[in-house]
């Protein structure tokens, strides 16, 4: 009776161990390095003079806008403001943009009043569906957009 006892044991326990290496679940989503590049046609870097940024915390919500991000104008991005957002007394200001020519992106920026008076911004320009991104950089009095991979940013 023992050892029926004791191999019935047994069982239970390569049964058990056996289910717990199932539940290693494989990551939700696997990497895409096949996505299609939506900025294939800009540059790496890409100036964007000064004004240009601080108009858009000046539009309105539905607002359309023009961006201009090479000397050809068929580079430009044209869009819709989605969105407006201000939070602690203004000290923050958010402005998303929704692409209307690069199908999908996405452009947010955001501007930071620090408490010394100092003003930075932040940004990025973006596609879920695609392998590239813009993300902005202020360096030297001009504001640039660095082309980077969707990977480097985002991990899924």
């Amino acid at each position: 009776m023992k050892k029926i006892y004791m191999a019935l044991c047994l069982v239970t326990i390569y049964c058990n161990t056996d289910l717990l290496a199932q539940s290693n679940q494989p990551p939700v989503n696997e990497p895409d390095y096949n996505k299609p590049e939506l900025f294939k046609s800009l540059p790496a870097k890409v100036i964007i003079p000064t004004g240009e940024i601080n108009s858009l915390f000046l539009a309105d919500r539905g607002g359309k806008i023009s961006l201009s991000l090479t000397a050809d104008p068929r580079n430009n991005l044209e869009g819709e403001i989605i969105s407006i957002t201000s939070k602690y007394g203004d000290s923050i200001r958010s402005v998303c943009i929704i692409s209307s020519n690069f199908k999908g992106a996405r452009l947010t920026i955001s501007r930071l009043l620090g408490r010394d008076g100092i003003t930075t911004y932040v940004g990025r320009m973006i596609s879920f569906g695609n392998a590239d991104v813009y993300e902005m950089d202020y360096s030297g009095q001009r504001f640039l957009f660095i082309k980077k991979n969707w990977y480097d940013l985002v991990n899924e």
